[in-house]
């Protein structure tokens, strides 16, 4: 598929979120227009999964991989997000799905731009993906 022929881009709003993943065969991954809010680790599971954003049901808690992608599209995404009324990504950290052990998993700083990991039962931001 070449460039002219993708019907999306990074930054592109789109089913309840802002594009910031694009594979070749021309689906990609949505950020959703806000934090859910702050909560522990088992808490940020299952927050994600009862979200409704946009209207759409199948809202995940992201990798850490998945974060780091948002992190490289962070500036389309945030000038999306302000010009469609959404709240930019935090400058602080957020829980992803994935662990490190049975007390603790990843987050993503996205101030720092690095992964870091902690225990599950601390208290951080929480924002929901999908996949289109």
């Amino acid at each position: 598929v070449n460039e002219r022929e993708k019907p999306y881009f990074i930054g592109q709003r789109y089913e309840g979120g802002i594009v910031f993943e694009l594979t070749e065969d021309g689906h990609g991954l949505l950020v959703a227009m806000e934090d859910i809010g702050a909560f522990s680790w088992k808490e940020a599971k299952s927050e994600c999964l009862a979200y409704k954003g946009g209207g759409y049901t199948d809202w995940y808690l992201p990798s850490k991989e998945e974060l780091k992608k948002l992190y490289k599209a962070m500036y389309d995404v945030n000038r999306s997000l302000r010009k469609e009324g959404g709240k930019q990504i935090r400058l602080s950290e957020h829980w992803s799905i994935t662990e490190t052990s049975a007390y603790t998993a990843w987050l993503f700083d996205f101030k720092a731009g690095t992964a870091i990991y902690n225990n599950k039962n601390f208290t951080y931001y929480v924002r929901a993906v999908r996949a289109f």
